[in-house]
């Protein structure tokens, strides 16, 4: 990557400006800088951190979309995850979960394999252009004696069985952050971390881009766009509120804890006492497991966890 210049930014008008150099910001400016749009993004702090670093390292195919009957965003999830092992092969792997099934109205065994029927449906062309070792094979159910000796610790009672999918483990989010970041700066995009977007820039009361702080430098400038897309995380709220839109977005903190048990090759699913699903997944040879969320709303401040939240975290896994 070119080193950080963020004079550049001042120079001319941009077509595009994204506030936010999260996952999301930097594919987008790969996209748009690879269409040929001449594209800038700042971002606050660090590529890839907060959000984009802090989750379970995997990229789902949306069966939990067919959960709620939504066929269209299952379909959007597996297309999504065929198009991340189309671009970034060497940064992901596969991984097999399973799930104990018991008997229930909405996860016997009955239900997962409908499930499963609609999904090889709707994945049918999941391997499309895809590498063979990245190849990944259609959901099935598992014996109750395959269960219990792939899942230890799994609850016995009512036990019939097992259910297993496979998705792609992200293995290391901040090297697929920055290899978005460095496919989208070979195309002419100009990047720049930890300048802050403050207010929008409007002009006939269009949004025109944003005035920024360079906050290594300690220097406002303007940021001339065409387009700017709000890529903000956390912090999309607050530049939403800058653009003059009042809409509420509500936040939870979500919390992910990486244990020091080592872990086998597979992920482990199972619901917890109030029947919010957990899964236990391998990650450097150790367990990660998560992903715990607060029960009442938060603002983007509320980042340090305490010991309390922690043990109950714990207490519920």
């Amino acid at each position: 990557m070119r080193a950080r210049d963020v004079d550049s930014l001042a120079e001319g008008a941009f077509d595009i400006l994204i506030v936010g150099g999260g996952i999301y910001g930097l594919a987008i400016a790969r996209e748009a800088s690879l269409r040929g749009l001449r594209t800038a993004l700042v971002e606050a702090d660090d590529f890839g951190a907060a959000t984009s670093f802090n989750h379970q390292k995997t990229a789902h195919g949306g069966l939990r979309s067919l959960q709620s009957g939504r066929l269209d965003r299952a379909r959007d999830s597996i297309l999504e995850r065929r198009a991340l092992a189309r671009l970034a092969p060497r940064l992901l792997r596969p991984l097999p979960f399973i799930v104990g099934t018991y008997r229930s109205l909405l996860k016997n065994r009955l239900a997962l394999a409908a499930a499963f029927r609609i999904d090889r449906w709707l994945g049918r062309r999941r391997n499309e252009g895809v590498e063979p070792e990245l190849h990944l094979p259609p959901p099935r159910l598992s014996s109750r004696a395959a269960t219990l000796k792939l899942f230890p610790g799994v609850r016995p009672d009512g036990l019939t069985g097992g259910a297993m999918w496979y998705d792609y483990q992200i293995v290391d989010t901040s090297r697929l952050a920055i290899a978005f970041a460095e496919a989208a700066d070979a195309h002419g995009a100009r990047l720049a971390n930890y300048v802050e977007a403050l207010q929008p820039l409007k002009e006939t009361g269009a949004i025109a881009g944003m005035r920024v702080r360079d906050r290594l430098g300690r220097r406002e400038f303007d940021v001339r766009a065409r387009l700017t897309i709000n890529a903000a995380g956390a912090h999309a709220g607050a530049i939403m509120r800058t653009f003059g839109v009042a809409r509420e977005l509500l936040l939870v903190k979500a919390m992910n804890l990486v244990t020091s048990r080592p872990a086998s090759d597979i992920a482990l699913a199972a619901p917890t006492r109030g029947g919010r699903m957990l899964t236990l997944v391998p990650w450097r040879g150790t367990a990660l497991i998560g992903t715990s969320q607060s029960t009442d709303f938060k603002t983007p401040a509320d980042l340090s966890v305490s010991a309390a939240e922690i043990d109950a975290f714990i207490a519920e896994a």
